[in-house]
């Protein structure tokens, strides 16, 4: 599971950093739901997805 999520997120960071301001809402929604999940679950994820999500900035709802 732990790879699939890793790819998942993955897509999700390149998904915010597209022009397309509608890709940004749902990569940005999607990007929350996981992150809620997994914090609920205690699963740590791997570094390189931690500082990746450490320096985006927060998308306005």
């Amino acid at each position: 599971m732990l790879i699939s999520t890793v790819r998942f997120y993955e897509r999700i960071l390149l998904g915010l950093h597209t022009p397309d301001p509608d890709t940004q809402e749902y990569a940005n929604s999607c990007l929350s739901y996981l992150t809620s999940f997994l914090r609920l679950r205690h699963i740590e994820l791997p570094d390189h997805i931690q500082r990746a999500l450490s320096h985006l900035p927060e998308i306005p709802r």
